[in-house]
């Protein structure tokens, strides 16, 4: 949140709020063993390899959460 500047009160909440959950879900912690505060499950790659790594983007691209997404 360093390079964040908010533009308004909305704005601030807004992205606070996505940060709060991405800091609570989804980045890891060195004090708690390179786990996250609230557990989510591993993610594995499915076995038949008809699939692609999609990175979503957290607060404007500053950082991204990814996740696999089935292809054709």
């Amino acid at each position: 949140m360093d390079f964040f500047i908010p533009l308004n009160e909305y704005h601030l909440h807004r992205n606070l709020e996505e940060f709060i959950h991405f800091y609570n879900h989804h980045r890891t912690h060195i004090s708690i063993e390179k786990d996250t505060p609230i557990s989510s499950p591993v993610l594995h790659k499915p076995r038949d390899g008809n699939c692609r790594l999609v990175a979503t983007p957290i607060l404007g691209g500053l950082y991204h959460t990814y996740s696999y997404k089935r292809v054709a």
